[in-house]
C-alpha cells in the first residue's frame, strides 16, 4: 500500500510467480471498510471498493492495523462497519 496505489498478490509464493500483482490506482478507490471474518482462519477482510463498484479485498492477522495506515495514506476509511462479531447474549 502507498499513497498512490494498492497491489494486491496472492499469498503463496507459487501462485505470486505466475500471477499478479494487480495494481489499483488511489484515484479509483471510492471506499475501505472492514469486513467480515474469514470462514475457515481467523483473519479479517479489509475491503476496497473501487469506483465501478469492484471490491478487492485484503485478508489481514489484524485488520485494524490495515485500516488505520491507509486513513494515514489518505484512503477514505470507514471505521463505522464491525470486524468482530457481536458476543452472544448469555
Amino acid at each position: 500500500m502507498s499513497p498512490s496505489q494498492l497491489e494486491f498478490r496472492p499469498r503463496s509464493r507459487w501462485w505470486a510467480r505466475h500471477f499478479g500483482p494487480w495494481r489499483l490506482e488511489r484515484s479509483a478507490v471510492r471506499d475501505v471498510y472492514p469486513g467480515r471474518l474469514h470462514p475457515f482462519y481467523s483473519w479479517g477482510r479489509v475491503n476496497f471498493l473501487a469506483q465501478e463498484n469492484m471490491p478487492w479485498t485484503f485478508l489481514a492477522e489484524w485488520p485494524e492495523g490495515v485500516l488505520g495506515a491507509a486513513k494515514e495514506l489518505g484512503y477514505p476509511v470507514r471505521f463505522d462497519t464491525r470486524i468482530w462479531p457481536p458476543a452472544s447474549p448469555g
